[in-house]
């Protein structure tokens, strides 16, 4: 229950956030809505108002991004593991793993996957009418 109460509010206050800010710059509508449900609407939001609004220039390829999008990626699919390995270990099974960290998880790997892509320069707030 506390799962689904905490995708419904992420869901619908991520939604408003993608659908009123993201659209309207180079993150999109897609990973606007993404990073507000895995890594809460407030970090969704935070990432979608620092994204260059769709009307400035194609973003450059940028070396440091590429570096931290992999950096990103190792961290959440390595927090990832270690999740999932505690949580199938029943000598060591915490009470305190719950799903929304997983989420999370997936959540900073994706960020990273964002950043690689973003390093070769990719806008992405015309991909929203490519699906």
């Amino acid at each position: 229950m506390q799962l689904f109460l905490y995708l419904a509010i992420n869901g619908g206050i991520g939604y408003l956030i993608a659908t009123k800010i993201g659209r309207n710059r180079q993150i999109g509508f897609n990973n606007s809505l993404f990073f507000s449900l895995t890594l809460t609407f407030v970090v969704g939001l935070i990432i979608t108002l620092l994204s260059n609004k769709s009307s400035s220039d194609i973003p450059k390829k940028s070396l440091s991004r590429k570096i931290l999008g992999a950096l990103f990626i190792v961290f959440g699919l390595t927090l990832l593991i270690l999740f999932v390995l505690e949580s199938f270990d029943p000598s060591r099974f915490s009470p305190n793993l719950s799903p929304q960290a997983a989420i999370i998880y997936i959540g900073i790997a994706g960020y990273g996957y964002y950043l690689l892509r973003r390093s070769k320069g990719i806008r992405f707030d015309n991909m929203d009418q490519m699906v």
